[in-house]
């Protein structure tokens, strides 16, 4: 059976994937997929940095079906605090 996947937009770059993403109240959160980039491997490193408590950004391609904030809840899982909309 193939994975639902969404893109995962920072910086206006993909730099993985949320693989079968599920919606908890204001929380989006599924396995995290990275890209094979160099934009992907920065995006981690901010994450992992702590220097801040999330990341911004944009869930489901380049017409976002969600924007949020990112955080790793471990090694494999990703979270996306949802933004509400505009």
């Amino acid at each position: 059976m193939k994975a639902n996947r969404l893109e995962l937009i920072w910086g206006g770059e993909v730099v993985g994937f949320i693989e079968n993403p599920k919606p908890d109240m204001f929380h989006l959160y599924g396995r995290w997929v990275p890209a094979n980039s160099e934009r992907a491997k920065e995006f981690l490193a901010a994450l992992e940095r702590g220097e801040v408590e999330a990341v911004p950004v944009l869930v489901g391609g380049s017409e976002p079906k969600v924007e949020g904030e990112a955080s790793l809840d471990s090694d494999d899982q990703i979270n996306i605090l949802v933004r509400p909309p505009s």
